[in-house]
């Protein structure tokens, strides 16, 4: 497992990081990494060849002359015979319609296991609001937010996608109606 994380005092975004493997026949990126708060974070699990994690600035203009920041490379072995899909990790919720995720405002954070290639949490709400989700995995996977638009044919419509690489949905919701948040992974190649 790789993992590569930048720390940083100036603007969100300003500096960035991307995996690309040596001697391929294209210069495909095989990771990104993502932001949080004043840092940027890169996991991915690499296997035989030899890579390039690329530090860049993001921004065409001029930032600073100089842009300290604190970087952190951890890259541990996995050998063949360790099984590691079987973790201790928890699975994500089926529901937030339960009496755990009761309230006006959930937040859901952490480690979570998803054991198929598709999984969905389902919720209702009573009142309008809103919703942020942002996920990050080193496997390629798309959320789907999806809103109730036939109740007799329980049939559900897209209202919200969020894009391969960023992961990061915002959407406004109606209140009294059935929503489903849906993640699609994608195999390896």
């Amino acid at each position: 497992v790789l993992q590569a994380d930048l720390e940083y005092r100036f603007l969100i975004g300003a500096i960035a990081m991307k995996l690309q493997r040596v001697n391929s026949d294209s210069n495909d990126t095989l990771a990104t990494g993502f932001n949080h708060l004043n840092s940027h974070h890169l996991q991915y699990y690499p296997y035989d060849g030899r890579y390039q994690l690329i530090l860049y600035t993001t921004s065409t203009e001029h930032i600073a002359d100089c842009l300290p920041f604190t970087f952190k490379l951890n890259l541990n072995y996995t050998s063949d015979d360790q099984d590691v899909f079987n973790c201790d990790i928890p699975q994500l919720p089926v529901t937030l319609n339960c009496p755990t995720y009761n309230g006006t405002r959930i937040h859901l954070y952490g480690d979570f296991l998803v054991e198929e290639s598709r999984s969905d949490i389902t919720f209702s709400l009573w009142q309008p609001g809103s919703i942020r989700i942002y996920a990050s995995s080193v496997i390629p996977f798309r959320i789907n937010l999806k809103m109730r638009n036939d109740t007799k044919n329980n049939q559900f419509q897209v209202v919200a996608r969020s894009s391969d690489d960023g992961q990061l949905i915002w959407h406004y919701l109606f209140s009294q109606v059935d929503y489903i948040i849906e993640f699609i992974y994608s195999e390896l190649d």
